[in-house]
């Protein structure tokens, strides 16, 4: 093996930048700060503190020697990618056998942020199969498994283009409900279908948050209370918008 490297900033950082995209791709908070912890280890450090909520990392490493080297790394919005997730876990360990140095590690993370992904085409038809899918499984027929397939593209093109104007998550949660709901609504007055219940609920589907509902119990169940009760806050709060979107059409049209 190795021989292990003397223990400093640059070595924190290479752990803080695998951190920091482990939690942007949706990796839970214990996974993130276990996996810096053992990276810092593995470079030599002698102790190790780790906080990590949904939108920060702070860690304070000291070396053998007894020198602390403390960074603090805010973190953006999640960009959940779980191809990414397993790519970043296989570095994580791969760095703790081989005590891979900052250059290798930087090329390895370029390599992981040009996987391919799925273009914009794509997306279109997986949105379109998700909401005709809920919505014949919820008791659509098959019009409205077609509404709401037709709908579930627009709603992903409306999701691409507030994106690029970076608008806040929450109001565009919200803006792409409303339009969900005068979609459902309008495509019923126009005959195009029977009922606007299993449509609106196919096009839900898309916007629910999930893993990050299902991330924020895990944390919870892990002893991280604080990261648990944010993610599951942010969860409830985008619930919230959710419904409203979809109410306010609903009270204009019936």
């Amino acid at each position: 093996m190795p021989e292990q490297k003397t223990f400093g900033d640059a070595e924190l950082c290479v752990a803080m930048d695998l951190g920091e995209r482990l939690l942007v791709c949706g990796a839970e908070v214990s996974r993130v700060e276990d996996t810096i912890t053992r990276i810092c280890r593995a470079y030599g450090a002698a102790r190790i503190d780790v906080f990590t909520i949904t939108s920060s990392i702070v860690v304070t490493a000291f070396s053998a020697q007894g020198a602390p080297v403390t960074q603090t790394r805010r973190v953006g919005g999640p960009a959940f990618d779980l191809t990414a997730l397993a790519e970043l876990n296989a570095l994580s360990r791969r760095l703790c056998a081989q005590h891979l140095d900052a250059a290798e590690v930087s090329a390895e993370l370029a390599r992981i942020d040009a996987l391919p992904h799925y273009g914009f085409g794509q997306l279109l038809l997986i949105y379109a199969l998700i909401s005709g899918s809920f919505s014949l499984f919820f008791g659509g027929d098959a019009r409205e498994a077609l509404v709401a397939a037709a709908i579930g593209m627009l709603l992903k093109t409306m999701q691409s283009g507030l994106a690029r104007l970076e608008v806040n998550p929450l109001i565009s949660v919200l803006l792409c409900s409303v339009a969900g709901g005068f979609g459902a609504y309008g495509a019923v007055a126009l005959g195009l279908a029977a009922g606007a219940g299993s449509i609106s609920i196919g096009n839900v589907m898309l916007l629910i948050p999930g893993i990050a509902l299902t991330n924020s119990i895990r944390d919870m169940f892990s002893g991280d209370t604080i990261s648990g009760l944010l993610r599951f806050s942010e969860a409830l709060i985008s619930s919230a918008a959710i419904a409203w979107g979809f109410a306010i059409p609903a009270a204009l049209f019936l």
